[in-house]
């Protein structure tokens, strides 16, 4: 993104996306709530945690910035609630 820099740093932010993705690969629900304490726990990992605006820094893990997240990424915390429909045995037939 031109003219701004993300919270974490680039290198931060893509890590962040990825472990998200993990988790989705799981079939683990990511919501704004566990987004936030995967983002806590991997500023810890990377002693990096001095940037939360807790712990004196600038970085205030809103639900907004969780929504720039999102959009940044083209990704949804909608969680699927229902199984898709299979089709039907004859549907090739029924379709020609």
């Amino acid at each position: 993104m031109i003219g701004r820099c993300y919270c974490l740093g680039d290198e931060l932010d893509k890590l962040l996306r990825i472990k998200v993705l993990e988790y989705v690969a799981k079939g683990l629900p990511v919501n704004n709530i566990i987004l936030k304490q995967i983002t806590k726990k991997m500023l810890e990992e990377n002693n990096k945690s001095e940037l939360l605006f807790d712990n004196g820094g600038s970085l205030k893990l809103g639900d907004s910035w969780c929504q720039r997240f999102w959009e940044r990424y083209e990704l949804s915390n909608r969680v699927p609630t229902t199984k898709m429909r299979e089709l039907p045995t004859d549907f090739a037939q029924k379709v020609w």
